[in-house]
């Protein structure tokens, strides 16, 4: 099973609700998946979450844009970019 198998799985368990949801640290799914380069994870959640998780921020006040590209993940950070210019949010 792949990583966007199990997110649409998760996602189907545990209701929408499930893509707002942070950790103590202020991690949405988004930011996790952005941060460990999980591009096609990340194009899903932006377009599920209708851009509206693209310019939270975690507990470090780092968006996930920040999280991919401080790691390395361009293709990534354009992901979040072309989401972020597709639903008028700022990444």
């Amino acid at each position: 099973i792949g990583q966007l198998a199990v997110v649409n799985h998760l996602i189907e368990a545990g209701g929408e609700q499930l893509l707002l949801k942070a950790t103590a640290d202020g991690f949405t799914c988004l930011h996790l998946a952005a941060r460990w380069g999980h591009r096609a994870v990340v194009e899903h959640l932006a377009h599920l979450s209708r851009g509206s998780l693209i310019s939270r921020r975690a507990c470090g006040g780092k968006t996930a844009l920040e999280y991919a590209a401080a790691a390395g993940h361009a293709g990534v950070c354009e992901a979040l970019r072309a989401a972020a210019a597709g639903s008028g949010t700022r990444a």
